[in-house]
């Protein structure tokens, strides 16, 4: 306990926490800027409809696209965001909204998290290779039990109050 009663201890802990903060921050700020200009254009568009092809395998409508690409960007809180105000809007089945809800479980913020990881150490292939990779087994099993009728089914998601 006499370490954490130094001056010297606080004073390290504080610039390390800084220049890890900057860090961050450096690698967020562009990221979260060129999306935000790419959702402002067509490519975001273009995006969705080039994604949907490869969606429909894993069992996603068009109106998933949206919150699935925004939620693997940015992260689960805007994709559930997203999420649920396009199930308020009842243009999500429940499931699809269990499919992106499973998916962004295991797979959110994939380059921001990724590239986090990296400036403290880790490997980035490996990293967004194993999680993008369960998101994909486990959502096409998912989606798979689901087509084949072991779930029931209704036409819209429950709309949270």
């Amino acid at each position: 306990m006499e370490i954490l009663a130094t001056t010297d201890f606080w004073v390290t802990m504080l610039w390390d926490l800084f220049h890890l903060l900057r860090k961050v921050f450096l690698v967020l700020m562009p990221i979260v800027i060129v999306l935000e200009f790419l959702r402002s254009t067509t490519v975001f568009a273009a995006l969705i409809d080039r994604l949907h092809r490869w969606g429909r395998v894993f069992g996603y409508q068009k109106e998933s696209m949206s919150p699935l690409i925004t939620g693997i960007v940015f992260g689960i809180v805007l994709g559930a965001g997203i999420l649920i105000a396009e199930s308020r809007t009842r243009k999500l089945s429940r499931q699809q909204t269990l499919l992106i809800g499973t998916f962004l479980s295991i797979c959110h913020a994939i380059f921001e998290d990724t590239l986090v990881f990296m400036v403290v150490g880790a490997n980035g292939l490996v990293l967004l290779g194993s999680r993008f990779s369960a998101a994909l087994l486990v959502v096409f099993f998912l989606s798979w039990y689901l087509r084949a009728g072991l779930w029931p089914r209704t036409k819209t998601a429950p709309v949270p109050q």
